[in-house]
C-alpha cells in the first residue's frame, strides 16, 4: 500500500464507524497492530494448551462433570475467584480418589 492508500484509509477510520477502532487504530499506529498480532498468538498458544490438557485430563465421568460445572461457573459468576474453583476442585479430587494410589 502506498503512502496515499494508507492516508486515505486512515482518513476513511476517522470518518466511518462501520469499522471497529482497533482495525483503525492499526492503520494509524502501526505498533497497535504488532500488538493485536502477538495478542492473536498468545490467545491461540493458550486454546491449544487447554485442548490437549482437557484431553489428557478429563478421564471418567467425575472429571468431565467437574469440568462442565466449572465451565458453567465461570461463565455465569463473572466475579468467582479462580483460586477458589481450583481449592474446591482439588478437595472434590483427594476426597473422591483416596483411594486410589499411582
Amino acid at each position: 500500500m502506498d503512502a496515499a492508500g494508507k492516508n486515505s484509509l486512515a482518513s476513511w477510520c476517522r470518518d466511518t464507524s462501520r469499522v471497529a477502532l482497533s482495525a483503525c487504530a492499526a492503520v494509524t499506529i502501526p505498533w497497535l497492530a504488532f500488538v493485536a498480532g502477538v495478542t492473536a498468538a498468545a490467545i491461540g498458544a493458550i486454546t491449544g494448551a487447554v485442548i490437549v490438557l482437557a484431553a489428557r485430563s478429563i478421564v471418567d465421568w467425575l472429571t468431565a462433570l467437574m469440568a462442565l460445572v466449572t465451565i458453567g461457573l465461570i461463565w455465569k459468576v463473572p466475579k468467582l475467584p479462580e483460586p477458589l474453583l481450583v481449592a474446591v476442585a482439588a478437595i472434590i479430587g483427594l476426597v473422591a480418589f483416596s483411594g486410589v494410589r499411582a
